[in-house]
């Protein structure tokens, strides 16, 4: 019953919140994150070596709806940021619920979650954007080597 499949081979949805993690283990510079309610919510965030990805994974284990907001600055590229957002709750199983391209002036992305929910937000530039290389690096660390 708690297995990752089924007796006949099909993924369950905790198959799906792994699938969710791997893919934060991706993007191995740790961001500096806020909101965490112990036992209830968490939230971590990365981005991948090359600068060029990032990732937020959400999870709430509340049964009641959450709203998100996530802050988008200091991401290390410039223009607009191409965001997809994928969810593993009662109705999906990790699958894609949104995409948009966010203009470079706006700061944040808003969204919300029933719970229990977990949802990951990928983040890379808008086609044509480029890597910023006088953007901050995550979390206060001081760049490759550090993780």
């Amino acid at each position: 019953m708690f297995g990752l499949f089924n007796e006949f081979g099909v993924p369950r949805k905790n198959y799906h919140a792994l699938l969710a993690f791997n893919r934060l283990l991706q993007t191995p510079r740790r961001a500096e994150t806020s909101g965490v309610v112990p036992g209830r919510r968490a939230i971590a965030a990365g981005l991948n070596a090359a600068g060029t990805q990032a990732r937020v994974l959400l999870t709430s284990r509340d049964d009641s709806r959450l709203e998100v907001r996530i802050d988008l600055s200091g991401l290390p590229w410039a223009g607009d940021t191409r965001v997809e957002v994928r969810a593993v709750d009662r109705e999906h199983d990790f699958e894609i619920v949104a995409t948009e391209v966010m203009p470079a002036a706006a700061a944040r992305q808003e969204l919300g979650m029933n719970g229990p929910a977990v949802i990951l937000i990928a983040l890379s530039p808008a086609e044509g954007g480029a890597r910023d290389p006088q953007a901050a690096h995550p979390a206060g660390r001081d760049g490759p080597g550090h993780p």
